[in-house]
């Protein structure tokens, strides 16, 4: 498993601006853009907010329009807030593949 904390793993110049404008709503959207490398043979990639992927689970699968990028969205229970606070506390995520070389978040976030 790849664990990734957000938004602990944000800059904290990105949290900032981020706190000021939407405070602690959740973030609209997800998406994730992973490049596999070369030897991967996987056709999706599992994500999920538990470590045995027991938890809710989202798929990233090649998409032939960006030359077999892996997407996918977060499911909307997962989106995290814009801060880390004691309300708020960071989301973990788990991958069931390693053998992605680059791996992009694009959020979108509430007004």
């Amino acid at each position: 498993m790849l664990p990734i904390d957000l938004p602990t793993a944000w800059p904290t110049s990105v949290r900032r601006f981020a706190e000021g404008i939407v405070g602690s709503k959740p973030a609209k959207q997800i998406e994730f853009f992973a490049q596999m490398g070369a030897a991967n043979t996987a056709s999706s990639v599992s994500i999920s907010d538990k470590p045995a992927l027991n938890g809710t689970i989202d798929t990233l699968v090649p998409d032939p329009l960006l030359n077999n990028l892996f997407t996918g969205t977060l499911a909307p229970n997962l989106l995290p807030a814009a801060i880390t606070d004691a309300t708020h506390p960071p989301l973990t995520l788990y991958f069931d593949n390693t053998a992605m070389t680059d791996l992009w978040l694009a959020i979108t976030w509430r007004a």
